[in-house]
């Protein structure tokens, strides 16, 4: 039996190829709660459920950022 998926927030079609702070910007309360998985996880694992829950987004401020 397949459960039902709702898509709540602003969902982009367009989503793949995103990063997921791309699209976890676009979530009330930075999608915390939310589970996510990749189209790529699917491909390389077709029989094995694949994905993250989002528990904590932080904010890292760039200028303190060492590349």
């Amino acid at each position: 039996m397949i459960p039902n998926i709702r898509y709540i927030g602003n969902y982009d079609i367009n989503a793949e190829g995103k990063f997921l702070w791309e699209i976890l910007c676009q979530l009330r309360n930075l999608g915390i709660g939310r589970i996510v998985t990749k189209n790529e996880w699917a491909r390389k694992w077709p029989k094995q459920p694949s994905y993250l829950k989002i528990v904590q987004v932080k904010w890292i401020n760039c200028s303190s950022v060492r590349v």
